[in-house]
């Protein structure tokens, strides 16, 4: 209320709207509605009276008697402050006439004059105490029928809120300059940053570009080959290079924009609570007119801000921020009994209700502290699990703790206190617990997380620089080591077998129960397998079968899953492998898992499974039954794309163990329905690796299992009817002799009708000629029948 609608109001000139008076016994009584106090003088005197004297004990048992009647928690009365310069216990007079100047009844340690402009007192129920309180806030008002207000109220209440203004002027608009200049500081820096980082990755990719050019000079006669080797090991490189440096810049961009929103949520709510809290702290109320508690609803969010820039893939990020939650649970926990000391010397309407309040306060801190503690010190967890438990301790915490501020507060103001729901705090405490709750519910949700680290992702990035960050994280695979390492070890590590060499036993013996049993691996799904259980098949046998080749000699990349039956796949891949010798004139070089990676040292070779796929022309997917939920095959499908390889190059053939109508309806489905959440790895550390840099990049997994499914089923053959009816018969061939059921060996004929081929040169001459033209090679693969696409018998004892 302003200066003169005070002196109007008391002068008879307003005419205030109250309700009914509650009535009593004495002359005093309690106004219906709470106002300040300047509202309260004029709502007394509309009512016929003034602010209550109080200058006896005697009024004082009244005054508490009536607070207690009504069940008032506090009112203002007739007593105000002016000047309000000379200290906190000076100054003080009655507000209406003929009352004892010289009568006190404080609370202790009242009047401190804490938030620097507490100049109106009020009286407390049901001890009949004083406190001095700033004169906006909003109390019940204590009345006397047959007092006058002082003349001097008016002028001594205008002059007062002048001041106050006075001094409120500096410091609100200290704040408004301090919080506006550190988030425009921050928006500033973090653009910059931004521009830098980019500037520094296109400096870079020119680098790059004239490093190749240099590099690429134009071959001498007779070394067309080589050069041609040169550069796709050159153009590996480069993406290698390039998507690592996206995966940083875009890393970096997402985490500084989300940290510094939250700095900037904490700085313009914890700012006015620290103010107004302070020991001789102040908020200027009056200026703002906003509770200092209402604003802390601004921080909570930062709490889900903070969480949303950690990502899977962010190890010591994680470790950081589990210990920070960590110390703020203590934090709660120890609040409780830090206040509770100093109820003894304050007067409390409901101690009791307090101390329980305060009590199941440090439960829910020491619940959450055990839970960030476990996330913090288990060895065994990883990274994103470790996220997991972090975000579940966080939305319990909050979610309990807002749960508990909107029951008690909220039943304190419906049944034990009403009066204090008019309590300056009690709308702004209110509002802090729905932002609680809201925070667990909403900001802290998997779904909402996924989406905004999905908008994070896209903002100021491309879908190719994303992609191209999901690729550097995958070569960042159990082992970390620099680009130069990866592509050194690549080189040396990347071979080929040729089909000719392949055996029926390389795709079976992973299987110990069988040829169509599942197999036991450390790795089922694409690239490794335990050692063969032939006494051939280990890794001496395949290096003498397998050769080193350079990146981009190799035709095709062979994803399957160990799982999938094995003789569907061979016939599938001898199929593919006789159209491409029909189309070429040799046989095929190929880069099988189970041959072409060292198995008794896969953690080296692994981490380069990208530039191995890189370094081969198509890819040739076997899809069978459990294709889909194996998720080291779709990885490999991804790795190909985003690693340069041409959507055209890829073949995806269904497979099953009868190639019967419903049998590969039910690939076709399972390949359809593709979830990245539901696939599994043998080692649970590579698929929550997997799932962290998926989610890190995209946000969430529906946006990846959206994109398997559409290249699945765009790239999948299709199949001669007759061929599907052929092999639908000898699924259940019977031995014309005696007429006993006898299992056909061939399971499946999946044969390819049109597949997808890789560029190769025209001319093929020398050993690509010989064994296109004559025998199997060196002993073929050594035990019986080799991959010859002329030969359709198995091994010996399949």
């Amino acid at each position: 209320m302003s200066a003169f609608s005070l002196v109007a109001a008391l002068a008879g000139t307003a005419q205030a709207s109250t309700e009914p008076p509650h009535s009593s016994n004495s002359s005093y009584f309690i106004t219906v509605t709470a106002q300040s106090h300047a509202g309260c003088a004029a709502e007394c005197v509309a009512a016929g009276g003034a602010l209550a004297c109080i200058d006896s004990d005697s009024d004082t048992a009244a005054a508490a008697s009536l607070l207690l009647e009504t069940e008032t928690y506090v009112a203002w009365f007739g007593l105000h402050q002016y000047p309000t310069d000379q200290g906190a216990e000076a100054g003080w007079k009655p507000s209406a006439l003929r009352c004892d100047p010289g009568y006190r009844n404080w609370a202790f340690g009242q009047p401190n004059n804490r938030r620097v402009d507490e100049d109106c007192a009020t009286v407390q129920g049901p001890s009949g105490k004083q406190r001095d309180q700033p004169c906006e806030w909003r109390f019940h008002c204590l009345c006397e029928r047959s007092a006058e207000m002082s003349p001097d109220y008016a002028s001594d209440y205008a002059l007062a809120d002048e001041a106050a203004r006075r001094r409120a002027t500096p410091l609100f608009v200290a704040y408004l300059a301090g919080c506006g200049g550190f988030s425009l500081t921050l928006l500033v820096l973090v653009l910059v940053r931004r521009c830098h980082r980019r500037v520094a990755e296109e400096t870079a990719t020119f680098d790059d570009a004239q490093s190749q050019r240099a590099s690429l000079r134009a071959p001498a006669t007779g070394r067309a080959a080589a050069y041609s080797k040169l550069r796709r090991s050159e153009a590996v490189r480069k993406r290698l290079r390039g998507a690592t440096r996206q995966n940083r810049r875009l890393a970096a961009d997402a985490k500084e924009a989300v940290l510094a929103l939250a700095a900037t949520c904490i700085v313009w709510g914890v700012t006015p609570w620290l103010m107004y809290s302070a020991d001789g702290g102040y908020w200027p109320t009056r200026l703002a007119h906003v509770n200092p508690i209402s604003l802390v609803c601004i921080a909570i969010p930062a709490i889900p801000l903070f969480f949303l820039s950690l990502r899977p893939t962010d190890v010591q990020e994680i470790r950081v921020g589990c210990a920070l939650f960590l110390i703020g649970c203590l934090g709660l926990a120890l609040y409780g009994p830090w206040v509770a000391r100093s109820f003894s010397t304050v007067a409390l309407s409901d101690p009791a209700g307090l101390c329980w309040y305060y009590a199941a306060q440090s439960v829910i801190g020491l619940s959450g502290a055990a839970l960030t503690a476990y996330a913090l010190t288990a060895r065994t967890l990883p990274p994103r699990q470790q996220l997991a438990v972090l975000l579940a301790s966080a939305r319990l915490v909050l979610g309990i703790l807002g749960l508990l501020v909107l029951g008690y507060f909220g039943l304190r103001a419906a049944r034990l206190e009403k009066p204090y729901r008019h309590h300056p705090s009690f709308l702004p405490i209110m509002a802090a617990g729905a932002s609680l709750v809201g925070s667990s519910l909403f900001l802290l949700s998997p779904w909402l997380r996924g989406h905004a680290l999905a908008a994070l992702g896209r903002l100021g990035s491309t879908k190719e620089e994303r992609e191209a960050a999901l690729l550097a994280s995958l070569c960042s695979f159990r082992r970390r080591m620099t680009q130069k390492e990866l592509l050194h070890v690549a080189e040396a590590e990347f071979r080929c077998i040729r089909f000719d060499r392949l055996c029926f036993e390389d795709l079976a013996e992973c299987s110990r129960g069988g040829a169509n049993s599942a197999p036991s691996s450390r790795r089922e799904g694409s690239a490794t397998c335990p050692s063969p259980v032939g006494p051939k098949a280990g890794a001496a046998d395949f290096a003498e079968r397998t050769e080193r080749c350079g990146l981009g000699e190799v035709d095709c990349f062979i994803s399957h899953s160990w799982h999938d039956p094995p003789a569907a796949k061979w016939e599938a891949l001898k199929a593919w492998a006789s159209t491409f010798e029909d189309r070429h004139g040799r046989t095929p070089r190929l880069w099988f898992d189970k041959a072409c990676l060292d198995q008794d040292d896969i953690t080296r070779a692994l981490p380069c499974l990208p530039i191995f796929i890189a370094g081969c022309r198509s890819l040739l997917i076997l899809a069978g039954p459990t294709y889909a939920s194996r998720l080291w095959c779709v990885m490999e499908l991804f790795a190909y794309l985003k690693m340069g390889g041409r959507r055209e190059a890829i073949t995806v053939v269904p497979i099953a163990a009868c190639a019967t109508e419903e049998g590969l309806q039910t690939v076709s489905e399972s390949l359809a329905a593709f979830d990245a959440q539901q696939a599994r790895c043998v080692l649970p550390a590579d698929r929550h690796h997997f799932l962290a840099v998926i989610e890190s990049s995209y946000g969430s997994l529906s946006q990846f299992n959206l994109w398997a499914r559409t290249v699945l089923e765009e790239r999948s053959t299709r199949r001669s009817p007759a061929l599907q009816r052929s092999a639908a018969r000898s699924c259940g061939t019977e031995a014309s002799s005696g007429g006993t059921p006898r299992r056909s060996v061939v399971s499946t004929a999946a044969t390819v009708v049109s597949v997808a081929e890789p560029a190769v040169a025209t001319d093929v001459g020398g050993e690509d000629a010989d064994a296109a033209r004559g025998s199997c090679g060196r002993g073929s693969c050594g035990r019986g029948s080799c991959g010859r696409v002329s030969s359709v018998r198995f091994c010996d004892h399949v």
